[in-house]
């Protein structure tokens, strides 16, 4: 799967508004980190990498959107929205180190691709520096 990254942390080298947007209410997706659940992550502000922890807990079948509805008998209607998250509080990853890649794409132009790198020391912020920006790279040639 992926996590999801939020930046406090401003994001280098002026992007478009959809883009800071994104850093801000955790568009960003990322293959880097542990939990690859879809949990958050952050940037924040003072260069610090932040895991917003969760637990999984079973809901009640009476609970679920399809209870009671057609497709509940259908493929996985059983199954959509067994589980639900329990905040467990933020934990700081202060013995982080490395490479943490993280990207998004537009809504209304899905091949506008923005991917930047986040590097850490120790725990601390070095840098972010933003590696593709803009309509992503066809390698066969097919975009005109």
């Amino acid at each position: 799967m992926f996590d999801y990254i939020k930046s406090e942390y401003p994001l280098p080298d002026n992007p478009p508004e959809w883009v800071t947007r994104h850093a801000r209410e955790g568009v960003f997706q990322t293959k880097d980190t542990d939990a690859q659940y879809m949990e958050t992550y952050t940037i924040t502000a003072d260069g610090r990498l932040v895991h917003h922890a969760v637990r999984y807990e079973g809901v009640p079948e009476t609970e679920r959107p399809y209870w009671g509805k057609p497709e509940w008998e259908r493929p996985f209607g059983k199954f959509a929205g067994c589980l639900r998250t329990v905040p467990m509080g933020d934990i700081e990853l202060a013995d982080f180190h490395g490479d943490l890649y993280f990207y998004t794409c537009d809504e209304d132009s899905p091949r506008n691709f923005f991917e930047y790198v986040a590097r850490f020391t120790n725990g601390r912020l070095q840098h972010i520096k933003c590696i593709r920006a803009g309509k992503a790279a066809v390698e066969d040639g097919s975009e005109k």
